[in-house]
């Protein structure tokens, strides 16, 4: 409650607290309760952590790691608790500060393995977590919806998005959001500050996922954006076929059983509540194409879809004026998905665009 409340103090002095009273337990624990020693070590370090109590943290975890009652998992733990701290005691020594609130995503299944995973599989997810936190920090600017173009420079200053190592489990990286050394004297005040960006984005994203028609249409009023929450919430989960089997998203201090989880079924879930926020006009005669996205021009909204059976053939979709360039950019000589409306004219209008993750 104080850390919400940003009493960082009070947070802090109450973590060290907590720290202390866990490794006065732990010392009293019997040391043939292997499991309950071992949560119990992990979960009294983590407190240190917390608290900024970076050494105390430290030296928890050098005194129990070669402990032979010491169960494995909790020794990966206790690693991967070090590794943070030391990038933590360089954050404090450089004077660099980030929003208390972290983001771990975690990919799972399939061809990813204990800590490793295919690198164009994770460039790709790491990229659209990026521009999702961008897009989170336009709308909570106020800013008119960006169809094309690029992220504005104080756009990024404001979400400076940090990338770091977390204790492997499946794949895993965690997400910081660098706070603004100084604010302006002449700064809007009401501006969002590092940690309402990071908040923002967990919320956007477990309301698209949980309850799109309900908890985010309340947290985003504007239809525009929460199309595009939709869009990029979708093209995080996987598909049946793809190289992994889900993608968990949950705050850094609460517990792995606390995330967001994005599994195929999510995209299906996804795919029904953007047809519901973009209803069918009129009678128009629903298409779905397959084939590579190999010409675009958002200026003149159209786009260019060539049949892989048939590379002289090509499809052209008109009126994209609600494709947005950041999404469907990447896609571009990739495989997609296009959903289409016929017009009484035979052509195709565009309705949605996704990766083909399954050709």
């Amino acid at each position: 409650m104080s850390l919400r409340s940003r009493d960082f103090t009070a947070a802090e002095s109450l973590y060290r607290q907590a720290a202390e009273a866990e490794e006065a337990a732990l010392r009293e624990l019997d040391q043939g309760k292997r499991r309950t020693l071992g949560i119990t070590a992990v979960s009294a370090a983590a407190l240190y952590y917390k608290a900024r109590a970076f050494g105390e943290a430290e030296n928890l975890a050098y005194q129990w790691l070669p402990h032979p009652s010491l169960p494995e998992f909790a020794a990966g733990k206790l690693r991967g608790l070090l590794q943070m701290s030391w990038a933590a005691r360089a954050e404090e020594k450089h004077d660099i500060r980030f929003a208390p609130t972290d983001v771990v995503v975690s990919v799972r299944g399939r061809e990813v393995v204990y800590g490793g995973a295919p690198l164009d599989l994770i460039v790709h997810k790491v990229s659209e977590v990026e521009k999702l936190f961008f897009r989170v920090t336009e709308f909570l600017l106020g800013r008119e919806h960006r169809v094309r173009g690029e992220v504005l420079r104080d756009v990024k200053e404001m979400a400076r998005l940090w990338l770091f190592q977390v204790a492997p489990g499946s794949y895993q990286f965690m997400v910081r959001v660098q706070e603004s050394s100084q604010r302006s004297l002449l700064e809007d005040e009401s501006r969002p500050d590092a940690t309402k960006v990071s908040q923002t984005f967990l919320a956007v994203v477990r309301a698209s996922i949980q309850d799109p028609e309900g908890a985010l249409t309340r947290l985003v009023s504007r239809p525009e954006y929460r199309r595009t929450f939709l869009q990029m919430t979708r093209n995080l989960a996987p598909t049946r076929r793809t190289a992994f089997d889900r993608i968990d998203i949950r705050e850094a201090a609460e517990p792995p059983a606390s995330a967001i989880s994005l599994a195929p079924e999510a995209r299906t879930q996804l795919n029904a509540a953007l047809r519901a926020e973009r209803p069918s006009e009129g009678a128009a005669e629903p298409s779905v194409l397959r084939g590579t996205l190999r010409a675009i021009h958002l200026d003149q909204k159209w786009l260019s879809v060539t049949d892989p059976q048939e590379p002289t053939k090509h499809t052209k979709i008109f009126r994209t004026s609600d494709a947005i360039d950041d999404i469907i950019g990447p896609m571009v000589n990739h495989a997609v998905i296009v959903e289409t409306e016929l017009d009484g004219r035979g052509q195709h209008v565009f309705r949605d665009i996704e990766l083909d993750e399954d050709a």
